[in-house]
């Protein structure tokens, strides 16, 4: 897909792999050049700086959401998170669900979040994403935290 006007375009490839541009004026090829596309990797969700791991319970509890970032990525790309499950995990081992659409905390996860106590254990599973380009999500990493 090709996308511009007068002597700017952007093209979009539909998938990876070789993509040959073919540059021509009034039927005439003035030049032609092949490039290699690749997918946007996969990138690393995380709730505040962190991809898992022990948290004070305060910290905890001033989150909002989880965010995608791509660390180690030569382009400047914004993938954002659509939904995810979140678990709390008692120290008795009893288990409350929360699904949460979107990247900010639903009023319904941030009543899970609030019942923090030291010892729980909080997971973020199924967690989807939509990075540019791209019809569809993605399932990327899970997170798990350990409440101090």
């Amino acid at each position: 897909r090709i996308e511009g006007r007068g002597t700017h375009f952007i093209l979009k490839p539909d998938k990876a792999g070789e993509v040959i541009v073919i540059v021509s004026v009034k039927g005439q090829v003035i030049t032609k050049r092949s490039f290699g596309a690749r997918r946007i990797p996969d990138p690393v969700v995380k709730l505040s700086r962190s991809a898992g791991g022990e948290m004070g319970s305060g910290e905890f509890k001033a989150q909002r959401g989880l965010y995608a970032t791509h660390d180690n990525f030569d382009y400047d790309v914004s993938c954002r998170v659509t939904g995810f499950v979140i678990t709390r995990a008692d120290k008795n081992g009893a288990q409350q669900f929360s699904f949460n659409e979107g990247a900010a905390f639903t009023t319904t996860s941030l009543e899970l979040i609030q019942r923090v106590m030291p010892k729980d254990i909080y997971t973020f599973t199924e967690v989807e994403v939509k990075c540019p380009g791209e019809e569809t999500t993605r399932t990327v990493n899970s997170l798990a935290f350990h409440i101090k």
